[in-house]
């Protein structure tokens, strides 16, 4: 991959459908996500404050928000790809749905991608791509996305929405199984562990992936949640666990308490 450190490199857009819509940015992993904004635009390219985009204000959203996925890109692992899942327009903006879409660098104030969904190109006049012409991108079809390389070389090619995170236990996580604690390592498919509802359950299918700690030093997505050993209760857990942010726990307790404390 060149050496661009970031560029918006696929979006997904079907007119007159309820489909999932989204776009994607690739970045540079050593990069800070939090110095580059993606910016939501009406028609007239104005910054659209009812973006759907989860996590936008006032129109302008951070791609260090943590509601926008990431993951390493497929074939170059020093580059991270986010993807945010929002909607677009070919007519006026409404209902959430956005005409027009610009990648910026709020660090250097340099506008790095603009996009008019759609058949014509638009000024945009408001938020960090003022002055930049959002460029038309067409229409993509069923199941194709139209997608970018850091040449800005456009394609239509198959959907490629990547929006996965890592796996539920990091490295060295033990499992209950009915011959003691295992660690994870150690377990495969077809091995039994112990389940919360249905007994002992042979593992169906195991996934791995890999980070660097450069990758997951600005992503909250990707950054591992510490579960200090005692912390629910006496041994519990035993040991020091370390799982992902979108990791579930049920914890029953008079003491328990939901959200941030």
């Amino acid at each position: 991959m060149p050496n661009h450190s970031a560029f918006i490199s696929e979006l997904y857009y079907r007119p007159n459908t309820s489909i999932t819509e989204f776009i994607e940015v690739t970045l540079k992993a050593s990069e800070d996500p939090a110095d580059y904004t993606l910016s939501f635009h009406t028609q007239s390219g104005a910054l659209y404050s009812s973006s759907n985009a989860p996590g936008q204000v006032g129109g302008l959203l951070l791609l260090s928000d943590p509601n926008n996925g990431v993951s390493q890109n497929a074939t170059d692992p020093d580059y991270n790809v986010y993807t945010i899942i929002t909607r677009f327009t070919t007519a006026g903006a409404r209902n959430g749905e956005s005409r027009a879409v610009a990648l910026s660098n709020t660090e250097t104030g340099e506008v790095i991608d603009a996009y008019a969904v759609g058949g014509s190109n638009i000024a945009l006049t408001g938020g960090p791509a003022t002055g930049t012409t959002a460029l038309r991108t067409g229409t993509s079809g069923s199941n194709t996305t139209i997608q970018w390389d850091s040449d800005r070389v456009k394609t239509v090619a198959a959907q490629t929405q990547d929006a996965s995170n890592v796996v539920c236990f990091c490295k060295g996580s033990y499992i209950e199984t009915p011959s003691g604690p295992r660690n994870i390592a150690d377990l495969g498919v077809g091995d039994l562990v112990h389940t919360l509802d249905r007994g002992a359950v042979a593992i169906q299918w195991i996934g791995v992936s890999e980070w660097r700690k450069d990758q997951v030093k600005y992503s909250d997505r990707l950054r591992p949640v510490l579960v200090p050993a005692g912390a629910l209760g006496p041994d519990v857990p035993e040991c020091d666990l370390y799982v992902s942010p979108q990791h579930r726990m049920l914890i029953q307790s008079t003491d328990a308490v939901c959200g941030t404390t």
